[in-house]
């Protein structure tokens, strides 16, 4: 996982170096989900059009209740805001709900994403929904989310800070260097 770590780090740092170059105008976004890297089959389900996926290309901008879903050995890297990023690996399921910089939400159903937080500015959050719970980032940072297909959840954090509601009710921050685990708990028909 290092080395993939450290290739997709350098991917992300490059994105970042091009950002800042000089050019005569940058236009901004003022929501997250532009797609800025597609790598293999990448396709979408669009919120208008749920039951017809299409590939997804570079510079396309999500919607919120779009479905991304990467094939086995793709991925994606997508704009959180003008500096941090969002990259979904291979094999994966994740519904846009909130692409407003204020209140990003992410749902994932399958996968693994990392995200590269360089900030989050007046209070914006960033919402990130698994199976088995909910966890939200609102400093910058390194993340990784991993998703089993059973649902089970593996939260690493590299640097920054992410919350979450634990059984009891009770806020729980995981800081740089620690991981936790969430199991999916299957519910009773009775």
């Amino acid at each position: 996982m290092c080395s993939k770590l450290t290739k997709y780090c350098a991917l992300i740092f490059s994105l970042c170096v091009c950002s800042f170059l000089p050019v005569s105008a940058q236009v901004i976004s003022t929501r997250a989900g532009v797609v800025k890297k597609v790598d293999g089959d990448v396709f979408y389900r669009c919120h208008e059009n749920k039951n017809n996926a299409q590939n997804l290309a570079n510079g396309l901008a999500l919607h919120n209740e779009d479905t991304i879903v990467t094939a086995e050995s793709s991925s994606i890297i997508m704009a959180l805001n003008p500096d941090s990023y969002l990259y979904v690996d291979g094999d994966a399921l994740i519904k846009v709900k909130n692409t407003e910089l204020n209140k990003m939400h992410f749902d994932i159903e399958r996968g693994e994403i990392i995200l590269f937080i360089r900030s989050l500015k007046n209070g914006a959050s960033l919402v990130i929904h698994t199976p088995p719970g909910i966890l939200t980032i609102s400093k910058g940072g390194r993340y990784r989310v991993s998703v089993g297909k059973e649902g089970n959840t593996e939260a690493n954090v590299f640097g920054g800070e992410l919350r979450y509601i634990n059984e009891k009710g009770e806020l729980v921050k995981i800081k740089k260097g620690r991981q936790v685990n969430f199991v999916e708990v299957e519910k009773n028909n009775e």
